[in-house]
C-alpha cells in the first residue's frame, strides 16, 4: 500500500495585477505541474505493465550432439544364489484313540527336550532298496512303551529286519522286560501283527529270551522250538501271501534255528514298524522295563504298493520312548548310512 500526499494550501495576492499574474502564472504552473504528474502517472503505469508482463529471460540455445552408434556395454550380471531346499516333512500321525503304541505324541526334531508329563497308561493293551544319503530328520515322535521306527504311510504287504538279542538286567524290585520285533499295523488302529524276541527278568536277576508271534487282539504266542540266547542274531520276516493269508517267519541265525506259519488275519496295513518295546500285561499295564543296553536293528525293508524300500524309501520316522515323567528311557539313533540300520540305547 503507498500513503498519499498532503496538498499545501495557497497564498493568494490581494492586488489585482499581481492576483491576475499570479493566477496566470499559477494556472500555467498547475498546467505545468499536471503535465508532468500525468506523465509520471504514465511512466508509472507503463512501468508497471513492464514488470508485470516481462516475459521470462530467454534461455539461450543449447546444441545437444546426436547420440552415436556406438553400442553400450552389457551390464554383468549378478550370480545366482542358489538354496538348498530341504525335504519336506511327512505330515505328523495321528493314532487311533485304541491304537496299540501308546501315546504317540508328534514333536519336532530340533525340539530336545521330552514332554514335562506323560499321561498314565490307558486300559488299551499295549505291547526295494532304496539308496542314498539319509535326509534331514522329518518329524519324530514320543511313546510311552515304543522306540525305534515306523513308517506310518503306505499299504504295506511286507516287512522284514535283523536284529542281535540284547544282555539284560534287572531292576532288583520286580519282575522287568523287554521285547525287539517287526510288524505290520498298530498305529492307526488296533490291529497289528508281529514276530519278534521277549525278554523277562525275574526280581532276583534270572534273564529268559524267547521268540514269539502274535496277532492283536490274541495274546502273544511263544515259539518253544527255538532256543534263544542272549547275543543271538536274529532275522524275521512277514508278508502277505493273498486275501488275508500272511506268512510269519523268524529265524536264529547264531543257533541255526527257524520258525514260519501261515495265519489268517484282517489287517489295515496302514503302517510297517521295526520296534524295542516296553511290553504291557494282559491288563494293559506297562511291565517295569529292564536294563537292556542297547538292541541293533539291520537289513530294515518295507514292501508297499509293490514297492521294497528300506527305512529311508520308506519314510520311516523316530520314536523315542519316554516314562511318565517324560525323561526319554530308550533312544533310536539315526538311520545309517546303508538306510536300513539303527540302534537303540536305554538309559
Amino acid at each position: 500500500m503507498r500513503k498519499k500526499h498532503k496538498q499545501q494550501p495557497k497564498t493568494f495576492l490581494r492586488s489585482g495585477l499581481v492576483a491576475t499574474l499570479v493566477v496566470l502564472g499559477g494556472f500555467g504552473v498547475g498546467i505545468q505541474a499536471a503535465a508532468n504528474l500525468s506523465a509520471h502517472k504514465q511512466m508509472q503505469a507503463h512501468v508497471g505493465a513492464i514488470t508485470l508482463a516481462a516475459p521470462a529471460t530467454p534461455t539461450p540455445a543449447v546444441h545437444t550432439p546426436a547420440p552415436t552408434s556406438k553400442p553400450k556395454p552389457t551390464p554383468a550380471k549378478a550370480p545366482v544364489r542358489r538354496v538348498a531346499i530341504a525335504p519336506k516333512p511327512l505330515p505328523p500321525v495321528t493314532p487311533a484313540p485304541n491304537s496299540v503304541v501308546s501315546h504317540l505324541v508328534p514333536v519336532t526334531p530340533a525340539a530336545t527336550p521330552a514332554p514335562t508329563t506323560i499321561p498314565s497308561p490307558s486300559g488299551t493293551p499295549t505291547p526295494g532298496l532304496g539308496q542314498g544319503t539319509p535326509p534331514p530328520a522329518a518329524t519324530a515322535y514320543y511313546s510311552t512303551n515304543w522306540s525305534g521306527y515306523m513308517s506310518p504311510a503306505g499299504n504295506f504287504t511286507g516287512v522284514s529286519g535283523s536284529w542281535t538279542v540284547p544282555h539284560v538286567g534287572g531292576n532288583g524290585v520286580s519282575e522287568s522286560g523287554d521285547a525287539a520285533w517287526i510288524g505290520i499295523g498298530g498305529v492307526t488302529g488296533s490291529d497289528l501283527i508281529q514276530v519278534g524276541t521277549d525278554d523277562t527278568v525275574t526280581k532276583d536277576g534270572q534273564a529268559s529270551t524267547i521268540a514269539f508271534y502274535e496277532m492283536l487282539p490274541a495274546p502273544e504266542t511263544p515259539i518253544p522250538s527255538m532256543h534263544v540266547a542272549a547275543g543271538d542274531v536274529m532275522s524275521a520276516d512277514i508278508h502277505l501271501l493273498s486275501g488275508s493269508q500272511w506268512l510269519i517267519s523268524i529265524s536264529d541265525v547264531t543257533q541255526h534255528e527257524s520258525f514260519s506259519i501261515t495265519v489268517t488275519y484282517a489287517s489295515t496295513q496302514s503302517s510297517a514298524e521295526w520296534i524295542q518295546e516296553d511290553p504291557s500285561y494282559a491288563s494293559g499295564g506297562l511291565v517295569p522295563f529292564d536294563v537292556f543296553g542297547s538292541v541293533s536293528f539291520t537289513d530294515s525293508l518295507a514292501t508297499s504298493n509293490g514297492v521294497t524300500q528300506n527305512l529311508i524309501g520308506s519314510g520311516a520316522q523316530k520314536i523315542v520312548l519316554v516314562n511318565r515323567r517324560g525323561h526319554a528311557i530308550a533312544t533310536p539313533s539315526a538311520i545309517g548310512s546303508d538306510g536300513g540300520s539303527f540302534t537303540v540305547t536305554g538309559g
